[in-house]
């Protein structure tokens, strides 16, 4: 057999700890995902609130994106700007609806939420 050097171990890759470890596995997903609103009952305004933390980066490098679904009947731009509260991270800035930076896009009663350019949203952190 011939030896193969994989690289340096214990090196951050996508925001895993020693992400470059042979045979390390790390499943993307959110280990945080909360999402709430302020106004339960129909044809009132609502504010819906996520809070969200991967277990690795997305990056707009990548082409990633966040789509959340099941707003049934929602009425709404197309366009919806996104707000980040003090401990948020900066959250609403990491995304674009393709136009602007700290906006999604809503169609269909599904939010879809694109990493803006040069934008990361880091493993581990809670927006």
């Amino acid at each position: 057999y011939t030896e193969t050097n994989v690289g340096t171990l214990n090196e951050k890759i996508l925001g895993v700890t020693n992400g470059s470890n042979p045979l390390l596995i790390v499943v993307p997903r959110f280990t945080e995902r909360l999402i709430t609103q302020s106004m339960p009952l129909a044809f009132y305004p609502n504010i819906i609130t996520a809070v969200l933390r991967a277990t690795v980066d997305l990056r707009s490098t990548d082409g990633s994106s966040i789509t959340i679904t099941g707003f049934t009947n929602a009425i709404a731009n197309r366009s919806i700007l996104l707000s980040s509260p003090a401990d948020g991270n900066g959250g609403d800035q990491l995304f674009t609806d393709g136009e602007r930076q700290g906006a999604g896009e809503f169609n269909n009663g599904t939010l879809t939420l694109r990493l803006y350019e040069n934008q990361t949203m880091h493993a581990e952190i809670v927006y």
